[in-house]
């Protein structure tokens, strides 16, 4: 089967992450763009390195990058950006404003949705509770919790701090 079921226009494309991701590259790398996906996919394989390294600065990633690389002859074993450092939550919760962050949404139907503003501020508060109760960089929080938006805070105020949630 070779028809195309769908293809979005070009103004939807330009809109894309992937097409402002290539224009990105296209600029740093004097990389030409025909706004064709097979060849900025083979140029990633290519340039494994360059890839991930322009995939960390064009996604704005706070932390501390090594760009140092273990290349494998098996794709699965390469590794990339070796002794780098970063919080999750930190990147996580760069945003603060009211638009959506999280949607849960029950078995029974009961839906919950939190802001990027109150994610912070939740987050905040249990992180000023964790180190009140001198939890630290790896102490080990474990809770019993359902799958829901408290959880989600919780997880995220523990990376921030540095401490392992389970």
């Amino acid at each position: 089967m070779n028809k195309k079921l769908w293809e979005a226009s070009l103004s939807v494309k330009k809109k894309s992450n992937l097409f402002k991701f290539e224009k990105f590259i296209s600029k740093k790398f004097n990389y030409k763009t025909n706004k064709n996906y097979n060849k900025l996919f083979n140029w990633s394989i290519n340039n494994l390195g360059l890839f991930w390294s322009s995939i960390w600065d064009y996604t704005n990633v706070k932390g501390k990058k090594v760009e140092k690389f273990k290349y494998s002859k098996e794709f699965i074993k390469n590794k990339f950006f070796v002794n780098s450092r970063l919080n999750f939550a930190e990147n996580l919760l760069s945003k603060k404003d009211n638009s959506k962050a999280v949607t849960f949404i029950s078995e029974n139907g009961y839906r919950e949705v939190r802001s990027w503003k109150r994610l912070h501020y939740n987050t905040s508060k249990l992180i000023h509770f964790f180190k009140k109760n001198k939890i630290s960089e790896k102490d080990r929080i474990a809770a019993y919790m359902t799958n829901q938006i408290e959880t989600v805070e919780c997880f995220l105020a523990a990376s921030t701090i540095g401490a392992i949630w389970s």
